[in-house]
């Protein structure tokens, strides 16, 4: 059974008890990236985290769902009509740390699908010093989007789906 994630800002995330074997260097890099994707939001969107305590060791293969243990969201638009930049550190099913980047946006589709995810980044890390460098890497693709156009029906026509006209 899967809890509700806490969140706040970064600097309560319990990375001690998220990565219990964490070398301070890996913690450092990981402070450093979440800075600069925070710096980077928009300054209507407040940087929140979300982590899972619950998810912080392999829950096991059978696993229902995505045992997503830290993640974060850059939030574009307004509640009709959005673009979100997501970053979710998660578990494989083979027992891997995987980070994803990816590239939201609102569905104007005839069935309601919520969300669709246009662009991915995704990226396993073998141990903690790997795991702070892909959480980077996402981190970096995050803040390189953010360069780049933001408007929710750029990204539609791009996937090729429905726009909201």
């Amino acid at each position: 059974m899967h809890q509700a994630m806490e969140e706040g800002p970064f600097e309560a995330v319990p990375l001690a008890e998220l990565f219990p074997d964490i070398e301070a260097p890996e913690v450092l890099v990981m402070r450093l990236v979440a800075l600069a994707l925070d710096s980077a939001r928009p300054p209507e969107d407040a940087p929140t985290w979300y982590w899972s305590i619950d998810n912080a060791a392999f829950p096991g293969p059978k696993t229902v769902g995505t045992a997503v243990f830290l993640s974060t969201a850059v939030s574009i638009g307004d509640r009709s009509d959005w673009t979100e930049l997501d970053i979710d550190a998660s578990w494989t099913r083979q027992g891997m740390r995987e980070v994803t980047a990816s590239v939201g946006v609102t569905c104007f589709c005839d069935v309601d699908h919520g969300t669709h995810y246009v662009e991915q980044l995704s990226l396993i890390a073998n141990g903690y010093s790997s795991l702070s460098r892909r959480l980077e890497r996402a981190v970096e693709q995050v803040l390189a989007w953010l360069a780049g156009p933001l408007e929710p029906a750029y990204w539609r026509a791009r996937a090729g789906l429905p726009s909201d006209q």
